[in-house]
């Protein structure tokens, strides 16, 4: 199986021959100045015309659209939708390790000080040896069982600021 990821730009380089064996997942860079000037309307104008234009001829396409009411996100929806909200969270996991780690991002205009998220491979009742680094240093390992950072609490005092959690099962 071939993956083809199709990056558009703009539209441009949208063709019946590529798009009959991939999908646009990202259809244009255009409103990205937009959203930088925080101009969501603007950005959300741009994303209907675009819409409306390639749907008839490309029904599947995926854009970015800032912002979750409705008229924000109807602007954008389509075969997909990719926000660019203030967090941005990441998680690995391997499986046959055991391991993982979760890789945020908080972004320099972000009100939110924090926030919970679910862990998709953690088992609560599994013991884990968990390392938070929000900088070059980390911190000292701890040993949690699951359910203690399930869900996982993310904080993050600067802006912007990351964070990375590494963990890994403990085997008795």
């Amino acid at each position: 199986m071939l993956s083809i990821d199709n990056c558009s730009s703009g539209g441009r380089r949208i063709d019946l021959e590529t798009c009959s064996r991939s999908i646009p997942l990202w259809r244009t860079d255009a409103t990205i100045g937009p959203l930088m000037q925080k101009d969501f309307e603007q950005a959300a104008l741009q994303n209907q015309v675009m819409t409306a234009g390639l749907g008839r001829y490309v029904p599947l396409s995926v854009s970015g659209q800032m912002g979750a009411s409705p008229y924000l996100l109807r602007s954008g929806f389509n075969a997909g939708i990719a926000f660019c909200e203030d967090w941005c969270v990441l998680e690995y996991h391997r499986p046959a390790e055991q391991d993982g780690m979760v890789l945020a991002f908080r972004r320099r205009e972000s009100p939110y000080y924090g926030m919970a998220v679910e862990l998709r491979d953690v088992d609560p009742a599994a013991t884990y040896e968990v390392v938070r680094s929000a900088g070059y240093e980390p911190a000292a390992p701890v040993r949690l069982r699951g359910s203690e950072f399930q869900p996982l609490r993310i904080d993050i005092d600067e802006r912007p600021g990351s964070l990375v959690l590494e963990y890994k099962k403990v085997t008795p």
